[in-house]
C-alpha cells in the first residue's frame, strides 16, 4: 500500500530568483510511504545539459523508516567478534587461537574457518547507519521541508517550479498549450494532429489540389496525405453539381 502526501504552497511563499529580473515560485516536494516501512521524499530538479538547455529530472530519496532496518546475512557468534579484534590489535594468529581456544587447541580445520571468517568481516562492506525512524506523515513532511530547505541553500535555480523558457518547445509542450486554450473556449478533444487534419481538409475545401496539400503538410508519398483528408458532404454535393451533366440538384439533393 502506497501513502502520498503532497506539499501544496501558499500564495505568500518565498520566490527563488533563477535568473535577473526573473521569478518563479519554489519547488514542491511530495512524500510516499513504501511497503509500510519507508518514507520517500521525492522533488523535480533542473539540470543543465551540454548545449546549455534545461532537463527536468526526478530526484528521490530515503527520509526514514517505521521500523528498525532489517540486517541480512550471518551474524557472527562470540569467538569471531573476539578474532576480529584481536587481528586489528596486531596480534599473530597463534596468540589469537590461543586466546579464542584456551581450554583446548584448536583444529587446522578450525584455525583455517576463523581466518577465513575474520577475513570476511574484515573486507565486508560497513553496514549503514541505522534509519531515522519517522512514524507519522507529519515527521515525514517535516524531514521533506529540512531537505528542501538544504537543497535551496546549495543551488536555488534547481528547485525551481519550471524550466527555461528560452529551452526549445517539445511536442507535449504544444500539445498540453493547444488543449488549454480548447477547453478554454468550451471544445473538447482537441489535439495538435486534430488542427493539422482540420489544416488539411480546409484546403481541400478551397480549391487546393492534393499535390499542394501534401507538400504543404511535408509529405514525400500522396498517400500519406490522403489519409489526412476526408471530403465533406458539401464538397461531395458541389462536386456532383459541377462535373455530372445528368445531376440535377432538386431530384437528388
Amino acid at each position: 500500500m502506497v501513502s502520498t502526501s503532497t506539499f501544496h504552497l501558499s500564495r505568500n511563499s518565498p520566490k527563488v530568483a533563477t535568473r535577473p529580473g526573473r521569478y518563479q515560485p519554489e519547488q514542491q516536494g511530495w512524500v510516499h510511504l513504501i511497503d509500510g516501512a519507508f518514507w520517500m521524499g521525492y522533488w523535480h530538479e533542473n539540470h543543465k545539459l551540454p548545449d546549455g538547455t534545461d532537463k527536468r529530472v526526478l530526484r528521490c530519496k530515503c527520509l526514514g523508516m517505521t521500523r528498525d532496518r532489517l540486517r541480512k546475512g550471518p551474524k557472527p557468534n562470540a569467538a569471531i567478534t573476539q578474532a576480529v579484534e584481536l587481528h586489528q590489535a596486531g596480534l599473530s594468529w597463534h596468540e589469537i587461537y590461543a586466546t579464542v581456544s584456551p581450554h583446548a587447541e584448536m583444529s587446522h580445520p578450525e584455525q583455517r574457518r576463523l581466518q577465513e571468517s575474520v577475513y570476511y568481516w574484515l573486507k565486508r562492506k560497513p553496514a549503514p547507519p541505522p534509519a531515522k525512524r519517522i512514524t507519522t506523515r507529519e515527521q515525514a513532511r517535516v524531514e521533506m521541508e529540512k531537505l528542501l530547505a538544504s537543497l535551496r541553500m546549495s543551488s536555488p535555480e534547481k528547485l525551481a517550479t519550471q524550466s527555461d523558457p528560452n529551452a526549445p518547445i517539445t511536442r507535449r509542450t504544444i500539445g498540453r498549450v493547444i488543449a488549454q486554450l480548447a477547453r478554454r473556449a468550451g471544445i473538447p478533444h482537441v489535439n495538435p494532429h486534430a488542427i493539422r487534419h482540420a489544416f488539411a481538409t480546409h484546403l481541400l475545401e478551397g480549391g487546393a489540389d492534393l499535390f499542394t496539400i501534401s507538400k504543404l503538410l511535408g509529405h514525400e508519398d500522396l498517400n500519406t496525405t490522403a489519409i489526412y483528408l476526408h471530403v465533406t458532404q458539401k464538397n461531395l454535393t458541389a462536386t456532383m453539381e459541377r462535373c455530372h451533366p445528368r445531376w440535377e440538384k432538386g431530384e437528388n439533393a
